[in-house]
Formats: C-alpha cells, sequence, structure tokens
C-alpha cells in the first residue's frame, strides 16, 4: 500500500505537466525560460537570457517574474551562476515554475518563498547547487512540489507545508531550517526519498506533523530536531521504511489518534522523553528500532506493537496508564533499564519468542496485565509488585513462556495475580510474598522453581493452587499463615527441598488430593546417576553407551531412546533390566549398532522406569557419525549379516522419490523370490523375514525403484 501510493502521489504531479515535458528537456519545452549568463541580481535584465518564449503571450518580461499568477505557460529559471532574488519570490494559481541549480551556484531569495493560492499550480527545484531563502518557504493550498537532484536548501526561519499540497523530495536533498510544520489540515500527501534529510535546528522551535498529513520517509531519509517533534492531530499517518530515520535532539510527542510506522530496519533516536497518548499508534517491524534516553509515558488508549525483530530500548523508566498496551510479536525486544510500571489497565503483551529484559523494578496495579505466550519471555532484576485486585490481569505465562525473577516479588491484593499454564515456567530467585488475598493458580504442564522463601500471609483468601501436572520446587523454606490456602490437585507437586515447611496432616486449609498429588520434602529419587557416556566406536561403527547407578531404587528398567539431528523425536531402540534397589555402583552399557548411513549428529538419553510405572529421564548425550561413502544408491549391511540383522537403507533420501520397490532374493541355485515394497521403513523388515525362511550362502539382491536398478552381493551365515 505504502508503494502504491508513493505511484498515485506522483503520477497526480506529473500528469499536469507531462504534455509540456513531452517536447525534451528543459531547453525545449514550449515556456518563458531565462538562463543566467552572469552573477547578478534577479531584477536586472543583464543576468538573464530568454529562449523558448513563442506562443507565451507578449509583452515577454525581460526578468524572471517575482510574483507570478495566470501565466500562460510555464516558467523556466536556469541558475547557472549566483543570482539574489528581489525580496520575497511567489507561485500563484495557474503556473508552473521550473528553477534549475547548477552545481556550486547559489540562487538567494532575501525573504520568503511562497507557493500559495488554490488552483493548478506547480514548482520543480533540481540541480546540485544551493537555495539559500532569508525567512521562510510556505507551501499550501493546492500545491506540486517537486524538488530533486543534489540541493542544498537553507531556510534561516521556517518550512510550512500545509493543507492540500503534494510534496516529494528526492536525492541527496538537506533541508535546514529553525524550525519546520507539516500541517495537512485534511489533506497533505507528503514524500521524502533518497536521503532527503530535514533537519530543524532552532533552539526554540519544534518540528511538528499534524491534522491528516500522510507522510513518508524511506530510502534512508529523515528528519532532525534539535527541539521536540510532535505529530498529533485528525490521526496523522507517518510511515518510515528502508533505513530512514528520525532524531529528536529533545522529547517526541506522539497523540490524538495517529499512527507512526517503522519498516525495513528505520530507526527513531529520542534525547529525551516519549510520550505517546490518546490512541496513538507506533508500530515497528522488520528489524526497526526506537532507542528513547530518558522516559517513555503512554497514557490514554496509546498502542506500540513491535513486529519480526524490532526492538525498543528505554533508558530510564517505562510508565503505562489508562488502557495503554505494548505487543510483541515474532522475536520482538523491550529493554528497560530503570523501573516500569503497569497502571489502570494497561497491558504488555508479548508472543512468538519475544523478550522483555527489565533491568529495574516491575510493578503491576489496577487490573493491568503481563501476558506472555508462545515461548517469550521475561527477565526482572530488581523488585515486582503485582496489586492488579483482579483475577483476569496479573503475571500470566503459557505457552512455553519463561520469567526470570532475581529479586523479591510481592503478589497483594484482592484477586491480584500469577497464572501459569501450558509448560509455562518461572525461576523465583529471591523471596516470593502473597499477600491480602492474592491468587496463584499453576495448571497444564506448568512449573515454579523458588530458591528463595515462600511466605502466605494470614488472609482467608490467599490462595496457591497447583493443578494438573504442574510442579513447585523451593529451596527455601515456605511459610503460610493459618487462613491462607494451599490445593495441590491432580497430579500436581509441592515439594519443599531444604528449607521448613508446615505438615498437611496439622493444617486444615492445605488440601491435598490422592496419589499422584503430592506435598511435602523432597522425594527419593528411583535413580541418582554416577555417570552417563557416549562414545563412537569406528572401528564397529557403533554408539557404546556406559551409565552406572551410586543408589537405586524401585528400579524397573532402562529405556534406551535415540533422536537423529533433532531432540524433539525420540524412538525406543533397548531396554535394559535395573537392578530394583542397590545402595552401591551398578554399571550398564549399551551397544547400538544400527547408525544411520547417512550419519549426522545422534543423540541419546535414558528413560528410567520404576515398578509403578512412573518414570525420569536422564541427561542427553550425543555422538557425531560420518555418513557411509558409496557409487551405489542403497546399501546393504553387515555383510556377512544373519537373517535378523540385514539392513537396507537408501544412501541419499534425494534419489528416492516414492516409487515402489522390486526386491528380487536369488539364491545360490539361481532360484528367485519377488517382494513388492510400497513403504521404504518397511523394506529392511521384509527382508529380514524372507532371509528368516532361507539356508545360509551367497545372495544377490536386485533392487527395482522408478527407472534405476542395481544389484549387490550378501553372504547369509546360519
Amino acid at each position: 500500500m505504502v508503494h502504491e501510493s508513493k505511484k498515485l502521489l506522483r503520477l497526480k504531479f506529473w500528469v499536469g505537466i507531462i504534455i509540456i515535458l513531452s517536447s525534451g528537456t528543459l531547453n525545449d519545452i514550449l515556456a518563458q525560460t531565462y538562463t543566467s549568463n552572469s552573477n547578478g541580481n534577479w531584477n536586472n535584465a543583464g543576468t538573464w537570457t530568454i529562449s523558448n518564449s513563442a506562443g507565451c503571450g507578449t509583452p515577454i518580461p525581460t526578468t524572471p517574474p517575482a510574483q507570478t499568477n495566470n501565466r500562460t505557460c510555464s516558467i523556466i529559471v536556469i541558475i547557472n551562476h549566483n543570482v539574489t532574488a528581489p525580496n520575497d519570490l511567489t507561485i500563484g494559481n495557474n503556473n508552473q515554475v521550473f528553477i534549475q541549480i547548477a552545481a556550486n551556484r547559489t540562487l538567494t531569495i532575501p525573504r520568503d518563498l511562497s507557493i500559495t493560492g488554490f488552483n493548478n499550480k506547480s514548482l520543480t527545484i533540481s540541480g546540485s547547487g544551493i537555495l539559500e531563502i532569508g525567512d521562510d518557504l510556505n507551501i499550501s493550498g493546492n500545491s506540486n512540489i517537486s524538488i530533486s537532484g543534489d540541493l542544498t536548501i537553507n531556510v534561516d526561519d521556517r518550512i510550512e507545508i500545509t493543507q492540500a499540497a503534494q510534496f516529494e523530495a528526492d536525492g541527496n536533498i538537506q533541508f535546514t531550517a529553525d524550525r519546520i510544520t507539516i500541517d495537512g489540515n485534511g489533506s497533505l500527501n507528503f514524500t521524502a526519498l533518497t536521503n532527503a534529510r530535514f533537519e530543524s535546528t532552532g533552539n526554540n522551535r519544534d518540528f511538528i506533523i499534524r491534522n491528516g498529513s500522510n507522510v513518508t520517509f524511506s530510502g534512508t531519509s529523515g528528519i532532525v530536531s534539535n527541539r521536540d517533534i510532535i505529530i498529533d492531530g485528525n490521526t496523522p499517518r507517518i510511515i518510515f521504511e528502508d533505513n530512514s530515520f528520525m532524531i529528536s535532539d529533545r522529547n517526541l510527542l506522539l497523540s490524538n489518534g495517529g499512527t507512526l510506522q517503522l519498516n525495513g530496519v528505520s530507526n527513531l533516536t529520542i534525547g529525551r522523553d516519549l510520550e505517546i497518548s490518546d490512541q496513538f499508534n507506533l508500530e515497528l517491524s522488520d528489524d526497526s528500532g526506537v532507542r528513547v534516553e530518558r522516559d517513555l509515558l503512554m497514557q490514554n488508549g496509546s498502542q506500540i506493537i513491535l513486529n519480526n525483530n524490532a526492538g525498543l530500548i528505554v533508558e530510564d523508566d517505562l510508565q503505562m496508564e489508562n488502557q495503554s498496551t505494548i505487543i510483541l510479536n515474532n522475536d520482538a525486544k523491550i529493554t528497560v533499564t530503570d523501573n516500569t510500571s503497569l497502571e489502570n489497565q494497561a497491558r504488555i503483551l508479548g508472543n512468538d519468542n519475544s523478550q522483555l529484559v527489565l533491568e529495574g523494578e516491575l510493578s503491576l496495579d489496577d487490573q493491568s496485565t503481563v501476558l506472555l505466550d508462545n515461548s517469550s519471555s521475561i527477565l526482572v532484576e530488581q523488585g515486582v509488585e503485582v496489586t492488579t485486585n483482579n483475577s483476569a490481569n496479573g503475571l500470566r505465562f503459557i505457552g512455553n513462556s519463561i520469567g526470570t525473577f532475581n529479586s523479591n516479588v510481592t503478589i497483594d491484593g484482592n484477586g491480584s495475580m500469577l497464572f501459569l499454564d501450558d509448560n509455562g515456567s518461572v525461576v523465583f530467585n529471591n523471596t516470593v510474598d502473597i499477600e491480602a488475598g492474592a491468587n496463584v493458580s499453576l495448571a497444564g504442564n506448568s512449573n515454579v522453581t523458588l530458591l528463595g522463601d515462600l511466605n502466605f500471609d494470614n488472609n482467608n483468601g490467599t490462595t496457591w493452587t497447583n493443578a494438573e501436572s504442574s510442579t513447585v520446587l523451593i529451596e527455601g523454606n515456605f511459610s503460610k499463615g493459618a487462613n491462607s490456602n494451599l490445593a495441590i490437585r491432580d497430579s500436581a507437586i509441592f515439594e519443599i527441598c531444604t528449607g521448613t515447611f508446615p505438615l498437611a496432616i496439622l493444617d486444615p486449609r492445605i488440601n491435598v488430593a490422592s496419589l499422584p498429588a503430592y506435598y511435602g520434602g523432597c522425594r527419593v529419587l528411583p535413580v541418582d546417576y554416577a555417570y552417563f557416556n557416549s562414545e563412537y566406536n569406528s572401528i564397529w561403527r557403533s554408539s557404546d553407551l556406559a551409565w552406572a547407578t551410586s543408589k537405586e531404587w524401585e528400579n524397573s528398567h532402562f529405556d534406551v531412546e535415540r533422536a537423529i539431528n533433532t531432540v524433539t523425536s525420540w524412538e525406543k531402540i533397548g531396554e535394559i533390566k535395573g537392578q530394583g534397589y542397590s545402595d552401591g555402583l551398578v554399571e550398564y552399557d549399551f551397544r547400538d549398532s544400527n547408525l544411520p548411513i547417512a550419519g549426522g549428529d545422534i543423540f541419546y538419553r535414558l528413560k528410567q522406569i520404576d515398578f509403578d510405572g512412573d518414570y525420569t529421564y536422564s541427561e542427553t548425550r550425543a555422538i557425531q557419525v560420518n555418513p557411509i561413502f558409496s557409487n551405489t544408491f542403497w546399501k546393504v549391511f553387515p555383510n556377512p549379516t544373519q537373517a535378523n540383522q540385514i539392513r537396507i537403507e537408501i544412501l541419499d533420501p534425494s534419489n528416492y522419490s516414492d516409487e515402489l520397490i522390486f526386491l528380487r532374493i536369488i539364491s545360490p541355485t539361481g532360484k528367485v523370490e519377488t517382494l513388492e515394497i510400497a513403504n521404504i521403513n518397511r523394506l529392511s523388515n521384509e527382508v529380514q523375514q524372507t532371509f528368516s525362511r532361507k539356508p545360509k550362502g551367497v545372495y544377490t539382491i536386485e533392487i527395482a525403484w522408478g527407472i534405476n536398478r542395481e544389484y549387490h552381493k550378501v553372504i547369509l551365515k546360519r
């Protein structure tokens, strides 16, 4: 849509002059053409050579008109020397003016350059020279402005672009003014392309964009302001894309329902505060970034959305109020150096591997929410206080999201909430206090680890619930007031490993469901591993596993599991009987001789299963195996072989496209047995079954698939 709008903008401007331009260069256009022949004044006839005036009416002015209005044809001014215009230069109704400034040459306008009126007027400025304007550049009222080349335009006071203007700057153009205002007054299309730079240098003037302006910066173009940049009024829409930029030495103020978009590695740098209010949207995507060197304040329904590796850095405080929202998607990241506070239904929503790094304190108040989903994470270095007073808000972790809190955490107030579900995981590295009717709820396979103390106050509304398969592990002490509540349901676990804790039998407000639900001290693990090693055996092309236990309790057996080039898809490849009960060292080993022909990273783990069917997993070990290279497509191994050992595998899966496989097994006496196999995964099994019925000897195996065919000799032993 952005690129389409640019095309429409350019088309609208050029349609008005394309008939004139179709005849050739500026010197060929049917127009009053003035070319400077020496340094001098605009109003001196000797400064100019006039051409292309036929058909333009009479009398022909001897100097370019300083006030143009309703001219019969276009005016072209070619500046090949240093020229000083009269005090003001004005382009009025029904006029088309072209100004071309040569390299190292200057056009000086002592006061204003104005494009005014409301009917059919345009100004084109091009070249590689300098335009000096002593006072203001005013563009308004149904104007078409095109500026291109390598120009430098210096305006001593202000640049003001207003009303229904169409403005385009394309090239290495440097605009400098004391102040700059882009005021759409309901309709303005402003486009800056390819290194165009607008710089506001005034110490007491702001850079302002407002009132329905449609503004686009792209191709390393951008804005620089010594003071505030203000974007507000009647939903302006501002787009920075393709490495464009905005730099404010002071504040950026965004308000009144507009939208500011940063795409394609664009960047925004704010020397002081960023303030967003009144339903304004700031949207970042595609590696774009915002750096706020002081505070970020969000109010009144304002919103920041970060997508696709976008980043936001706040070097002081982040303060969110009155239903303001931050949304992070697809690896977006926010870093706050100082404190973060959310009030009055403010929200931070993290999705798709997004990250929150909060180096100061975090506070949530008045129905505010931090919700993390789909492998997102939050790290908070300093204290946390949650007083949201609503069970639908608070800190919420779902979908493999992770929270790490390195200082004290307090969840305080009736209905204030910590919620985990669907593999959410939180680590508290210091004390956690649950007070004044606050609620904690764990469900699914979520887990909480507390390395400090956990304390419940004496409020009868204070409640902690572990449900489904959730787990809590406490390394410190657990204390609770007599009126607070703890519920362990389903197969949930609440385990206090090193500290003190109240006994469930003495506290009627500790409710523990029947087994496998668990509450109490550290349970006895079925086995303690002394070691678990894996080693590649190059002689036998096998993986040799060795492990030992220093203690076993009700240990039935070990399942040996393997995964190839991933740790998400495991298969059982063997089973080793356990010792049952032991207080001494027990050693085990297992050889995996069926390594994949294509090689790769091979991962192993042990699934220890006790007499009740409960199980735990060991740590993962890995080896790296090189592929077997061959001048054939298939590998038949081992050779010689036993019937139950023979395997046939494709060396390179790209050489097989799910065709039917035809096998002919030819005995030493010439007897032939044919197999038709539709599933390559059944190939080895079918051959093993066939060879189990055959006597020992030397056999030929013909493998045919598609248009391909090859032969292998194999020695069958008994």
